[in-house]
């Protein structure tokens, strides 16, 4: 009988942050504006969602830019619970 091994991973809940909407074929994320137009969702939105759900880390990708790295960057020290990783 083989001796059991300590668990080194635990399951994790997956989750989609879902405070931004996607458009259908698009793929981008939008958000209602103040006045309730439908604007791109600022990344603050969708890293406080994160949060407000516990999550331990999210990845942020666009394959079309790099400059929401800043943005990571700024964002990083007030989350400091949620790890923000640039995709």
């Amino acid at each position: 009988m083989q001796a059991s091994r300590p668990t080194l991973w635990r399951r994790a809940r997956v989750g989609i942050v879902a405070t931004c909407t996607c458009i259908p074929l698009t793929a981008k994320a939008v958000a209602p504006s103040q006045e309730g137009r439908i604007v791109p969702c600022p990344l603050f939105l969708s890293v406080q969602t994160a949060a407000t759900r516990a999550l331990v880390f999210i990845a942020i990708t666009d394959p079309n830019a790099d400059s929401k790295n800043d943005a990571l960057g700024e964002l990083q020290p007030y989350f400091d619970r949620v790890l923000l990783i640039p995709g």
